[in-house]
């Protein structure tokens, strides 16, 4: 009788322990940090255009987090002009951080009227546009994954022209 106590205490303890690890790290994987990093443009063919989108994604856990799939798409004045191409699968290494390059491809005589008429009203009438990129990423960290984290940067033209827009709101990793 005594032992199965010790046994059924040990074992309520080894799951407490369990339970507190996998709910500290889903804490950790749900601060899941990234700051928006630039555009590249990366050529053009027949009437589209591929785009380099950079990210920097920062892991707080002690565990790699696997950036596993995801849907994003970029917008200017909530007109649709891109979307992502290529799927890669990316790790992010404990208390570290990864730079993710995603390739998104729009339609290039679209886009660049939408860009140059931003462009143009901003500066003849003072109109600001805004640019977004928004989609969501699935991410896995050992046992725990999580499925559809927003990504979401927005800015205007005014803050692409003056380079104003600031890529510090992660915090430092301790």
């Amino acid at each position: 009788m005594k032992k199965n106590k010790i046994i059924l205490g040990g074992l309520l303890g080894v799951l407490s322990l369990v339970g507190l690890y996998i709910y500290k790290q889903s804490k950790l994987l749900s601060s899941l940090c990234y700051d928006f990093v630039s555009i590249d443009f990366k050529g053009s063919e027949n009437s589209s255009s591929k785009l380099g989108l950079s990210f920097k994604f920062l892991n707080y856990s002690d565990v790699s987090v696997e950036i596993t799939k995801y849907n994003i798409n970029a917008y200017i004045n909530g007109n649709f002009v891109g979307k992502l191409v290529e799927e890669k699968s990316f790790i992010i290494p404990p208390k570290g951080f990864s730079n993710v390059e995603f390739i998104a491809q729009t339609n290039t005589s679209s886009a660049f009227s939408q860009v140059l008429n931003s462009f143009l009203t901003q500066l003849i009438d003072k109109s600001e546009s805004k640019f977004k990129i928004k989609g969501v990423a699935s991410v896995r960290m050992g046992l725990i994954e999580i499925n559809d984290y927003p990504l979401e940067w927005e800015w205007n033209t005014n803050e692409i022209m003056l380079n104003l827009k600031s890529g510090d709101k992660c915090p430092q990793i301790t």
